[in-house]
């Protein structure tokens, strides 16, 4: 335990690290709380501080959507094949067949805000009308996330730190080559033109575009911010799957 709490330390060191040296770089700064953060000799505007979380919170509602959404569309798909799992398994294979709705919907020329919004008010419906057993697999898990001694204590607030590091990167405008490359670009693109067609000059796209596709729905459903809040809440949910 002690081993991995120090790991963690190290980890979450150099996450901020690499976070704020990418905060810095003269192009991702754009017009956010971010520059004004950094540039303190700039007039503070509450309303654009107002205005700016008050989208990061409709940012956050929505992919909180996609990912209840898919919590609901597994659970069906797991009871439709009689299969047993936890709400985490449910929340798995709703994110891998969500994927592939994507991906079909983006071969049929039909990857609009429409299938968006229709997927996750079915998947919505699906997951409000098994909600019990939601319940009932967070009332299993709570005992053993309660930190028993000093030392898992610890552990908690480095779990703490890193899930601020995180939420921040979500936040924040991209400033990784690969993503801005083509995990966020690709999507982007078959967003814009609502169909999956062949791209040259970005060799990735050659590669299956399962996970591409779920940020695609953030694409569709309110843009970048709402792609990169989905990716931000994969390290929790690895994480409680690794629990």
């Amino acid at each position: 335990m002690a081993l991995a709490a120090w790991t963690l330390v190290v980890f979450a060191a150099f996450s901020c690290l690499t976070v704020f040296r990418g905060l810095i770089s003269v192009d991702v700064l754009r017009e956010t709380w971010i520059k004004r953060l950094i540039y303190f000799s700039a007039p503070l505007d509450p309303g654009l501080v107002g205005r700016t979380w008050a989208a990061h919170a409709l940012h956050g509602a929505e992919a909180a959507l996609i990912l209840a959404a898919a919590w609901g569309a597994g659970a069906g798909a797991l009871r439709l094949g009689r299969a047993r799992g936890s709400w985490l398994a449910s929340l798995g294979a709703g994110l891998a067949l969500g994927g592939l709705a994507g991906l079909g919907a983006g071969l049929c020329g039909l990857f609009v805000p429409a299938f968006a919004w229709g997927r996750c008010a079915g998947g919505a419906a699906l997951a409000a009308a098994d909600r019990r057993r939601c319940a009932a697999g967070w009332a299993a898990l709570a005992p053993a996330l309660r930190p028993a001694g000093g030392e898992e204590r610890a552990l908690w607030r480095i779990l703490a730190l890193m899930g601020a590091v995180v939420l921040l990167m979500g936040l924040a405008p991209e400033g990784g080559w690969d993503p801005a490359y083509y995990h966020l670009r690709l999507p982007k693109l078959y967003a814009m033109r609502h169909k999956i067609f062949f791209v040259p000059w970005i060799f990735p796209s050659h590669y299956p575009q399962g996970i591409e596709m779920l940020y695609g729905l953030g694409w569709l459903l309110g843009g970048e911010p709402v792609a990169k809040l989905l990716n931000a809440s994969f390290w929790p949910a690895c994480g409680l799957a690794t629990w």
